[in-house]
C-alpha cells in the first residue's frame, strides 16, 4: 500500500509520460487476465470479503472477468490528462502536466 502511494504520489508531482501510460495498461490488462483466468478457483470466502470490502467503500461489485472486459473496453480511449486528474483527486492534491515524448 505504501508503494502504491508513492506512486500516485510520484504522478501526482511530476505527471506521466504517454509511454508510461501505454505501459501501465498493457500490465493492468495482463494482471487482469490472469486474474480473471484464475477467478473459477478462487475461495468463496476472498469473494466474499472483496464484496464486503466494495460495499464498505462504495464501489462497484464486478468479477475478475468484469474488471479485464471493461479495461479492454475503455483502454483504447483513455486520455493522459484524464488519468492525471483522476489520479489528482484519489489524493486531493493538484496534478502536474503530462510529461512530453518520454
Amino acid at each position: 500500500m505504501k508503494a502504491l502511494a508513492e506512486e500516485l504520489g510520484r504522478i501526482v508531482q511530476y505527471g506521466l509520460a504517454p509511454t508510461e501510460l501505454d505501459r501501465l495498461t498493457k500490465t493492468l490488462l495482463r494482471q487482469y487476465q490472469q486474474d480473471a483466468e484464475k477467478d473459477e478457483t478462487e475461495v468463496s470466502e476472498e469473494k466474499l470479503s472483496h464484496l464486503i470490502d466494495c460495499a464498505e467503500s462504495g464501489d462497484a461489485f464486478m468479477s475478475a472477468q468484469q474488471r479485464f472486459d471493461l479495461l479492454q473496453k475503455i483502454s483504447p480511449s483513455l486520455l493522459l490528462e484524464q488519468v492525471l486528474t483522476c489520479t489528482a483527486s484519489l489524493t486531493s492534491l493538484p496534478h502536474a502536466a503530462p510529461l512530453d515524448g518520454v
